[in-house]
């Protein structure tokens, strides 16, 4: 049982960290989450960060501005909201990972178990 305790919290650590690492590495390289090669009017642009409640780049100390999308990174992500799907038109990212998970979790535990 401790042994299996200790697994979990591993591999719990280990998710953190990928993401902690992932975040970062994503806010240290340059370009913003909207730019693109035809660029938005600023109305729109200032429309998507305040959905989203990203702050731009440059307004904050980088650690404080760093910190502060995390958190509402991590408020997204805990209630699930994930936004919009790049890939597909008018379909939200969650609503396809809640689509295909039964799916991933029967092949994931044939696997795992075989």
């Amino acid at each position: 049982m401790r042994w299996l305790l200790r697994d979990i919290f591993s591999r719990l650590f280990t998710l953190a960290a990928v993401l902690a690492l992932t975040f970062l590495l994503l806010h240290v390289v340059p370009g913003g989450p909207f730019d693109s090669d035809r660029g938005l009017p600023p109305e729109i642009e200032a429309n998507l960060y305040q959905k989203y409640d990203l702050t731009k780049r440059g307004e904050l100390p980088f650690w404080i501005w760093v910190f502060r999308d995390s958190v509402s990174y991590a408020k997204y992500l805990s209630h699930g909201k994930l936004g919009p799907s790049l890939k597909y038109v008018d379909r939200d990212a969650s609503d396809i990972i809640k689509e295909a998970l039964p799916a991933s979790l029967t092949i994931g535990s044939i696997g795992f178990f075989s």
